[in-house]
């Protein structure tokens, strides 16, 4: 496959840590839980640690309310890097959801970026996400990528509910991957234009890996219909449960 050598000049928004009154169950839960800070509306990945690349790993955005953009990076280096980041989510408008990094949306990316959605179940450890949607090239003679709740490739799926999500960001051309190694998205995930479903014939839609580095650089992530989730131990309790509706035409 054939890099396009995308770029886009980066925005210079920084997000801002302040402090406001949340019940002291939260409080204890979020000193045991690293992964999870709160912040604006504005979410910055370096203040709170890195986002790994796995549903266990993920960085889980805790905050009272909407959140409108997420800063962060991906890194090469010799000890092998940092080349995906994964976000959980809130989905509280399944219908304006959209995760973007087009200047006109008000995201942007140093590099080519693929973008994904993923339902997930579970928290901390024992979580687990699975394939829902791709892009890598939101429209042609556009750079960069975006996320919206219905894909276009006639797999059928659909976000339609509102509830807990992943999203994540790679570099062109990593794919995430299931525990067999197959691909979780196809091919034409790299088709401008194309916001795609899972791969056909897959069993098995579970992230367990990532098949390739892929490019590196900063980003800024745009969000629309999302918000912050409640304390770690609310989640616990009621789990993760974003619902996907696929259908094969």
């Amino acid at each position: 496959m054939k890099s396009n050598n995308l770029s886009i000049q980066p925005s210079i928004n920084r997000c801002v840590v302040s402090a406001v009154v949340v019940p002291s169950l939260f409080l204890i839960a979020l000193a045991t839980t690293s992964s999870v800070a709160l912040c604006g509306p504005d979410w910055d990945e370096g203040a709170h640690g890195d986002a790994g690349s796995t549903a266990s790993t993920a960085q889980v955005i805790t905050t009272a309310g909407t959140v409108n953009t997420v800063r962060g990076s991906l890194t090469a280096n010799l000890l092998g890097g940092d080349y995906q980041d994964m976000y959980v989510i809130y989905v509280a408008s399944p219908t304006s959801f959209s995760v973007s990094t087009l200047t006109a949306d008000g995201g942007s990316a140093t590099f080519n970026p693929m973008l994904y959605a993923f339902r997930v179940e579970g928290f901390g450890d024992t979580a687990h996400a699975f394939a829902m949607l791709g892009n890598n090239i939101a429209m042609a003679g556009v750079v960069g990528a975006r996320l919206g709740p219905i894909a276009n490739d006639n797999s059928g799926v659909r976000l339609t509910e509102a509830g807990y999500y992943a999203i994540a960001i790679s570099g062109f051309s990593s794919r995430p991957t299931n525990a067999f190694g197959e691909s979780l998205f196809g091919s034409n995930i790299f088709g401008a234009g194309n916001l795609v479903g899972p791969a056909d014939g897959l069993n098995n839609l579970g992230l367990a890996g990532w098949d390739s580095d892929g490019q590196t650089g900063e980003y800024l992530l745009h969000l629309s219909g999302i918000t912050g989730v409640p304390a770690p131990g609310a989640i616990a309790l009621l789990g993760l449960a974003g619902l996907i509706s696929r259908r094969r035409r």
